[in-house]
């Protein structure tokens, strides 16, 4: 803040010059140049397009910001200028309309400036149109892609499903060919039922209602513009603001993440938990917060996502969760390991998983060595009790080291020894955390994505910067991985 500060003082003259010039400028436009316009506005009341059928947490099945940004962009502009028939750009019409969320409500506003009433009026009902249109044909894409890639995979198996049918038709009764039969065909219906799951799904799906106009647009009575006293004010703000904008212009072409808000319009998640930085006061080894300093800030910021992670859990069933993050210096580690140990601290059985083969340190974290683990379970070497590890002082957590580096950490992972072990813990534990490699270092981490229920995102306050959190949520969403919120580490405490 200083240092902010310290350039509005050395940059006050040119602050000042454009306020005025910024609030001549206005006032010149309202007595000289400005002509009438006219402003009408249309509600539409959005709905999640999903197959949980509970009317519970509906504000956090949408993210509003995140539909504002949809109702203005090209692709409903385009589909607005085709129910409008007009021969503008595409870029006009986007400039005469604007898109506000109403409040805390789940209702998005569309305004649209024209300089006649019935233009006004025709161009704000097109892009609540338009908007409801495109969210109908991006879920029916999305719903037809996910039948498209169920079909995909569960077509061999339902051969392989045909032919052990047959197998198991020819064999003599209570014969070891009937058995083998039968344990096959067993095998291969476990297989189709996730994909199974998902058709039916699919077909419970109603792409159709993805909200509804509640307010149709009106036309409207008197000008909105121009306004003199509003536009000198406004003037005078906008050159305030240019003024500020050009003594920080290396800081305004920062491309890092701006906060929680930024995080969550970038990854279309919500943020559950904001973890402040933990100094290590001269300590090499990292250090599990949640144990050795339980009243500190970051201490509290866990609790936080454990509550949050726990109502998750309760009503979508969430067990598995991947801890992932852009690259290898989010503080994913850090984030996996203190919540598992947060959810074992109110009595959760709970495995954590170091699923970064290629040089995790979650051993670091609980003391425990690395010479077993993960790598060794899923090359064959050892069954899974022998490679676990029980922290002290912890008896409901168990640990598995990422273990020796393999040659090819991502096909272990694809591997049906990695779905077997998930499968596993999955029935003895209450919660399964995976800490994944980087998701855009390599193609380990999307390996992981479609075998866990939810994705946990972690992105450093500092560090991490836009356009890796978006790349992550689309990667994510390409192989079928469910991203259920976010975790930014590395803030600036509050204390």
């Amino acid at each position: 803040m200083g240092d902010y500060l310290s350039v509005i003082r050395r940059r006050k003259l040119l602050i000042a010059a454009m306020t005025l010039a910024g609030l001549a400028l206005a006032l010149f436009y309202s007595v000289a140049v400005a002509k009438p316009s006219y402003v009408s506005h249309a509600k539409v009341l959005v709905r999640p397009i999903t197959t949980d059928v509970t009317p519970q947490g509906v504000d956090k099945l949408i993210i509003m910001g995140t539909e504002r940004e949809i109702a203005t962009s090209t692709d409903v502009a385009t589909i607005a200028k085709d129910r409008m028939k007009s021969t503008a750009p595409v870029t006009t019409i986007q400039q005469k309309m604007a898109v506000a969320v109403v409040g805390t409500t789940q209702a998005l506003d569309f305004s649209c400036n024209d300089s006649t009433k019935l233009g006004a009026q025709t161009c704000a009902q097109a892009f609540a149109d338009a908007y409801l249109q495109l969210k109908t044909q991006e879920a029916t894409k999305n719903r037809d892609a996910r039948i498209a890639n169920a079909n995909a995979a569960l077509n061999p198996i339902n051969a392989q499903i045909v032919e052990a049918t047959k197998r198991l038709a020819l064999a003599p009764v209570a014969s070891p060919a009937q058995a083998e039969a039968q344990s096959t065909l067993r095998s291969l219906q476990d297989q189709g039922s996730p994909y199974r799951q998902v058709l039916a799904d699919m077909a419970k799906l109603n792409v159709n209602d993805p909200g509804a106009v509640v307010s149709a647009a009106q036309r409207p009575g008197a000008p909105n513009s121009p306004k003199p006293k509003t536009n000198a004010i406004l003037g005078a703000f906008f050159g305030l603001f240019l003024g500020t904008l050009m003594a920080f212009g290396r800081d305004r072409v920062d491309n890092r993440l701006r906060g929680r808000v930024d995080l969550e319009e970038y990854l279309r998640a919500p943020v559950l938990a904001t973890v402040p930085r933990t100094r290590r006061n001269g300590r090499t080894a990292p250090t599990l917060v949640t144990m050795q300093h339980p009243n500190s800030p970051a201490s509290e910021a866990y609790r936080a996502l454990r509550t949050r992670v726990l109502v998750m859990a309760e009503r979508q069933g969430l067990k598995t969760i991947m801890v992932a993050s852009p690259t290898g210096e989010d503080g994913k580690t850090a984030i996996a390991a203190n919540l598992a140990v947060s959810l074992a601290q109110v009595g959760k059985r709970v495995v954590l998983l170091s699923a970064d083969l290629r040089g995790s340190k979650v051993h670091q974290y609980f003391g425990l060595d690395n010479e077993r683990g993960l790598s060794n379970v899923l090359a064959g070497e050892m069954p899974p009790w022998e490679a676990v590890q029980e922290p002290a002082g912890l008896e409901r957590l168990w640990v598995f080291g990422s273990g020796p580096v393999p040659a090819q950490p991502a096909e272990l992972l694809q591997s049906d020894l990695m779905r077997e072990l998930l499968a596993e813990r999955r029935k003895v534990a209450d919660f399964v955390i995976i800490e994944a490699p980087a998701a855009l270092n390599a193609s380990d981490c999307l390996a992981l994505a479609p075998l866990v229920d939810g994705i946990l995102v972690v992105a450093d306050a500092k560090h991490t910067d836009r356009d890796e959190v978006e790349q992550v949520r689309i990667q994510f969403e390409q192989v079928g991985g469910q991203v259920v919120g976010a975790v930014m580490s590395n803030a600036v405490s509050s204390r």
